[in-house]
């Protein structure tokens, strides 16, 4: 026999069971059911009641209590709001700040790379006369595997002479520079350089490189003994 004469949905039910038991209690004996047959289903329906009326009322809390947590939420977001866009505003703000309390880093921010740690190697090559050619890296004068530091994007160079004091000879982004210098008499030339990285911030001096360098050879005339 079909039992979808039972509504589905447990309000539905709910009426339903309340009206068959009442009509049962009234006409069970003249069907044939036994008074305990008859109590039986009125304690089906009691417990029935009793646990959907629960379910009813902790359904009731239960969407009182979420709209009460969404509108302590939303109050909560608002002042959050307002709270987080003074701070983006305040002068005392950094990244690191807003990283902390878990707010936007601004895209736009600009990141500062790090100072270079080491100095660069630096070598001379003073075999040709009036001239020193100077060389950076890891691994200066190499061709390969002669990479500048990590944060490195540049090498600034100075040159002195013997007593005298540091002058700028080059900021170069290249592995090599030649100093002519077109000297007429033997000279002592000390050189050092350091690395900078892309915000132009300085790395460590390295060790001074000295360079003897061979005057340019001076243009004589040859005079011939008359016969």
């Amino acid at each position: 026999m079909a039992k979808n004469y039972i509504p589905g949905p447990d309000a539905e039910f709910d009426t339903w069971f309340e009206a068959f038991n009442t009509m049962f209690a009234g006409m069970g004996a003249t069907l044939g059911f036994s008074v305990s047959e008859i109590n039986a289903l009125n304690n089906s329906f009691t417990s029935w009641q009793m646990t959907y009326t629960d379910h009813v009322n902790t359904q009731n809390a239960a969407r009182s209590a979420q709209e009460a947590k969404s509108d302590a939420r939303d109050s909560a977001e608002d002042r959050i709001r307002k709270y987080v866009k003074r701070i983006q505003a305040h002068q005392n703000t950094t990244n690191a700040i807003r990283a902390s309390l878990g707010i936007t880093v601004p895209k736009d921010s600009k990141t500062h790379p790090q100072v270079p740690a080491v100095a660069p190697g630096i070598e001379t090559d003073w075999s040709q006369r009036g001239q020193v050619t100077l060389f950076f890296g890891t691994s200066p004068g190499k061709k390969r595997n002669n990479p500048f530091a990590e944060f490195a994007v540049a090498v600034l160079v100075q040159f002195r002479y013997a007593g005298g004091e540091w002058q700028h000879l080059s900021l170069t982004k290249k592995k090599e520079f030649t100093h002519v210098i077109n000297n007429t008499e033997p000279i002592t030339i000390q050189y050092r350089a350091t690395y900078l990285n892309a915000n132009d911030q300085q790395g460590p001096w390295s060790e001074s490189d000295f360079a003897y360098v061979a005057p340019v050879q001076v243009g004589f005339t040859v005079v011939q003994e008359a016969a």
